[in-house]
């Protein structure tokens, strides 16, 4: 199954797990490059404005989109409490949205903080704790769907736990600040790539 971008879902994951540098990143999901700080900054107003209109007048698949492209322009910016906030709204309208869009905006969210996890500020760190908010965006959007979808229901409630397990690395991090979290991670990685491939395959068989 191809999303918008002639791509897998599970090729989509594989690029954003290779796009490591916050540039990568925000080429691969708004497919277009900022040669400054001004043009992101002007980007990243517009598009905010749009993606909060687009939500307050429940447009859901324009701000599910939105909030996506969104959040790699303020992970750009390195305005990680901005990254916070709209990859929430991002989880939350992609819910509310089509399992492609679902699916998408997932993947961009989750490889994003999991390239970030490792090199957190303390402040940050302390913020997220157990990434429980991004559980519960996510599982709040699926509560307010007005159209029930089974694909997107076993989606939600197997791609939720995701980030809690992201959350007890960030917890693990915090509270020894010399502890090693690469080999967790690289299984982490290992272990949702597989799980989005299974959601992958269960959806097209």
């Amino acid at each position: 199954m191809a999303t918008t971008r002639t791509m897998s879902y599970s090729e989509y994951f594989a690029e954003l797990k290779n796009a490591v540098d916050p540039s990568a990143m925000l080429k691969l999901v708004t497919g277009t490059e900022y040669p400054d700080k001004e043009s992101l900054t002007t980007a990243h107003e517009a598009l905010l404005t749009e993606a909060e209109e687009a939500g307050d007048n429940k447009e859901y698949e324009p701000a599910a989109e939105a909030f996506r492209k969104e959040s790699a322009l303020a992970a750009m910016l390195d305005d990680n409490r901005m990254v916070e906030s709209v990859s929430t709204q991002a989880l939350y309208y992609g819910a509310l949205s089509s399992f492609e869009t679902l699916m998408d905006n997932y993947s961009t969210v989750w490889t994003m903080w999991a390239h970030m996890l490792p090199k957190l500020k303390p402040r940050d760190r302390a913020r997220l704790g157990d990434f429980a908010r991004f559980r519960r965006s996510f599982e709040l959007g699926l509560r307010e769907r007005e159209v029930d979808d089974s694909h997107i229901n076993a989606a939600v409630s197997l791609l939720a736990p995701t980030f809690d397990t992201l959350g007890v690395l960030n917890v693990k991090a915090m509270s020894d600040k010399k502890a090693d979290i690469t080999g967790e991670m690289a299984q982490l990685w290992q272990d949702t790539t597989k799980l989005v491939q299974d959601i992958e395959t269960s959806v097209t068989a």
